[in-house]
């Protein structure tokens, strides 16, 4: 006796693998058969395991029948990426009868059938039926079956059944929403996340929305009328608030200021005592004000969001401030963070001298610009206060650069370096030296306080060291009392809102030179310097294991190896590493394993961040940590605070 459960090219119609449990408990043999009246059928075998027999549609009937999975271009994916599935075969059609103009679009140039299924492919070479390529969602580029984030949703306890749809949003493209019919105890959309999170989806697939359902609207052949969901879905997301979350608004402002000396004068115009600007691929982007704050000390993580705060407790750090994120109540979110060194001595099991300050600190702003040549992006949480900023703005654009009458060969007082803890650092280098000698670690990073007896000003200072740099990121900080600005050479992870990771390992160093010559003299004598190079490879190869441990199989991969990086009056060999996270991962998961950078630390990472506690007279605090920004869809990037 054999139990067939049949499709026929809908994906919808595959809610779950209860009839094959069913086919078993009687007894019988169970295969599942994938086909179409056009053609191609598929089907799992009677001796395949059961994991083939349940989770996938099985393999074509036929060896000659051809099967690709292609994007949207009609390019072929990636091994185990899903796509649309094309068919050509003995039994095939070639076309429809006199249906010219159907067949143009079904057919490909090279005569294959475009299914209209979303499908992946095993390593086995079975076929998994994830849904139709009209229920898409294009969200941020990247493609969502809307059936798979279904089957997981219709899992959770609390809830009957469940549809999802697109929704335009006009920064994504298109954002998802999660129709649920749950009559008892509903979840909110922060427990839906976390649900599905344990089921191992990515950020970038967890709902946007939510709405609670009591009845589907039906089609006229009874089918899920999805449209009107849609539309429903825009119609109640168009409020500030959706589900409870305060969305942000947005305006664009023509801007005639070069970004740089906008972003200065902003700091130094005095908005608030909390600001953060990062500088990114000629973006800086800029948050003021305070609506909400995460930080993590020594014993866990806490939410503070008006008089509520929420901890969580003696967990995996980064783990947490996931879970925090997640907890935000608002839609659309940036936050901007500061990272203390020290961070890494609780992510790696070292022990932390108590009190001291915060090891990370993300602020949710209330109000941020993000500037570029031209425009500059305005977004708040209070709609009627955009007039007001945007007034603020104009009048800060026209007024005249920030150093103007400052004398550029102000220099401060600063203590040579040779003189400043001298006999204490050859000290400490010494006994580091020593204990490498007796191979308790490879390499270590060692520092030293150089303290200035001058008033700052912030935004002048840091106008005038970013004009004479080339820095990865750049970024001025302020919280309280607390200022500081920087010039990043490298960035220690960027994580995509579709999960691909980079890291920027930088190791080798030369002076730029006087001239061009000298500067090309000095970079082939870096290129060719074996104990520069050998420290460089080692750097790359401790970024690479590290990626390992958090991406997919076989994705990880050096994207640049040894480029010569020009940094201020300085040249480094850099690199890139690259790799996608695993399904259920996401950037904080990238951010544990990374950070801090090894070229703040040391190989291996552990030891050395246990000697640097060691040797080191005090905390680093911000040096060699980080600056980062993160976004609501994902994504993050963080840069090695080293030049600050």
């Amino acid at each position: 006796m054999t139990l067939e459960l049949l499709g026929g090219g809908i994906a919808e119609d595959l809610h779950g693998i209860a009839p094959l449990e069913q086919g078993l408990a009687l007894g019988g043999d169970a295969l599942q058969v994938f086909g179409m009246a056009e053609g191609l059928l598929c089907y799992t075998r009677l001796d395949d395991s059961e994991e083939v027999i349940f989770h996938t549609q099985g393999r074509p009937l036929c060896p000659d029948d051809e099967v690709r999975i292609v994007d949207a271009d009609g390019n072929d994916v990636s091994p185990g990426e899903s796509g649309e599935l094309l068919t050509r075969g003995p039994y095939t059609i070639r076309g429809y009868f006199r249906a010219d103009d159907h067949n143009a679009r079904v057919f490909t140039a090279d005569g294959f059938y475009r299914s209209g299924d979303l499908v992946r492919r095993t390593s086995e070479g079975n076929l998994v039926v994830e849904g139709r390529i009209k229920e898409q969602i294009n969200r941020g580029g990247e493609k969502i079956a809307a059936a798979e984030i279904e089957r997981h949703l219709r899992e959770h306890p609390a809830v009957q059944d469940a549809a999802v749809v697109a929704v335009p949003d006009p920064r994504l493209g298109e954002r998802s929403c999660a129709f649920l019919i749950a009559p008892v105890a509903a979840p909110d959309l922060g427990g839906v996340h976390d649900f599905l999170r344990k089921r191992g989806l990515p950020r970038h697939k967890l709902p946007d929305q939510l709405e609670i359902a009591r009845s589907w609207p039906l089609t006229a052949i009874g089918k899920i009328d999805k449209t009107q969901l849609a539309r429903l879905a825009r119609d109640r997301s168009r409020t500030a608030k959706v589900d409870g979350r305060r969305a942000y608004r947005e305006q664009t402002v023509a801007v005639a200021s070069d970004p740089l000396d906008l972003a200065a004068r902003i700091v130094a115009s005095g908005l608030s005592d909390v600001f953060m600007v990062y500088e990114r691929c000629g973006e800086w982007s800029i948050g003021i004000g305070k609506v909400a704050e995460i930080v993590a000390d020594g014993k866990g993580v806490v939410l503070h969001h008006g008089t509520v705060a929420r901890r969580w407790e003696d967990r995996r750090v980064c783990g947490a401030v996931a879970e925090a994120l997640a907890a935000l109540p608002f839609e659309g979110w940036r936050v901007y963070g500061a990272v203390h060194f020290e961070l890494t001595r609780r992510i790696h099991g070292l022990s932390l001298a108590p009190g001291g300050d915060p090891l990370l600190r993300l602020v949710i702003p209330e109000v941020e610009l993000r500037i570029r040549r031209g425009q500059c992006l305005l977004r708040s949480l209070d709609e009627a206060g955009l007039p007001t900023l945007a007034q603020r703005l104009v009048a800060l654009d026209k007024e005249g650069p920030r150093d103007q009458g400052l004398s550029m060969a102000f220099r401060l007082d600063v203590p040579e370096v040779e003189t400043a803890d001298a006999e204490g650092y050859r000290r400490r280098v010494a006994a580091a030296v020593q204990e490498i000698r007796q191979r308790r670690y490879q390499k270590v990073i060692l520092s030293r306080q150089i303290p200035l007896a001058a008033e700052l000003d912030l935004a002048a200072s840091y106008l005038a060291g970013r004009r004479a740099n080339t820095p990865a990121r750049s970024f001025v900080l302020g919280h309280g009392e607390f200022q500081a600005a920087g010039y990043c050479p490298e960035t220690v992870v960027e994580v995509s809102p579709d999960g691909w990771v980079n890291t920027q390992p930088l190791a080798g160093t030369r002076a730029l030179g006087r001239d061009p010559e000298e500067e090309e003299a000095l970079r082939v004598e870096l290129l060719s310097d074996s104990k520069e190079i050998a420290e460089h490879a080692v750097s790359v190869k401790l970024a690479y294991e590290e990626l390992e441990g958090i991406c997919a199989p076989d994705s990880v991969h050096v994207s640049e190896f040894m480029s010569v990086c020009r940094r201020g009056s300085v040249q480094h060999l850099g690199s890139r590493v690259r790799g996608r996270l695993r399904d259920g991962g996401n950037a904080w998961d990238a951010f544990e394993a990374l950070f801090p950078a090894v070229t703040a630390s040391g190989i291996p990472k552990r030891e050395a961040i246990e000697a640097i506690g060691r040797h080191e007279p005090g905390p680093r605090g911000l040096y060699s940590g980080c600056v980062l920004i993160a976004d609501s869809d994902g994504a993050l990037d963080a840069a090695l605070v080293l030049v600050s």
